[in-house]
């Protein structure tokens, strides 16, 4: 089982990309804007222009992609 978890996290990692929407586990929701080896750059806030830095690991779930929204814009 643990396998599996760990599994499906790698992949959940090697597929951030920019403009993808995300949720981490503190429950900060944001779009990425920089991915690097051990770190993402949230946009929380897009009037202010808040950026946040948070370890890959704190990233949950991508609430959507930003393949989805290319596709659904064509």
């Amino acid at each position: 089982m643990l396998f599996r978890s760990k599994k499906r996290r790698d992949a959940l990692y090697n597929s951030m990309k920019k403009h993808d929407r995300v949720r981490t586990i503190g429950g900060v929701i944001g779009a990425i804007v920089e991915v690097k080896s051990d770190t993402v750059v949230l946009k929380v806030d897009e009037s202010s222009n808040t950026r946040m830095t948070f370890s890959r690991d704190a990233v949950q779930q991508v609430l959507e992609s930003s393949e989805s929204s290319e596709s659904s814009s064509s």
